[in-house]
């Protein structure tokens, strides 16, 4: 969050503000998928971009509820033209 606010490149960032219907594959049932985060931000070509991130610990990449919410995210993105990346303990350094 700090660095979304830091950033001259972040236009504009929300938290949990995105809605993406998905299926849980495990309980077989419909529900709603709400990423961490929302970032619209500037490249290094001017242009306007839109990311969804959402952060996990390392160990819950594998989980299944995990990996239908990122699929469906995937598609979201896809559909809207935006990018999706998941965040660990790995890649955020204090």
């Amino acid at each position: 969050m700090l660095y979304c606010d830091r950033s001259p490149s972040v236009q504009s960032w929300g938290s949990e503000n995105i809605a993406i219907p998905y299926y849980d594959s495990e309980n077989e049932k419909w529900r709603t998928y709400y990423p961490d985060f929302v970032i619209n931000y500037y490249d290094d070509h001017g242009r306007l971009n839109c990311k969804i991130v959402e952060v996990k610990p390392y160990q819950q990449i594998n989980w299944q509820i995990n990996k239908d919410k990122w699929d469906a995210a995937r598609k979201y993105c896809h559909v809207h033209g935006y990018s999706f990346q998941v965040l660990t303990e790995k890649e955020i350094k204090p």
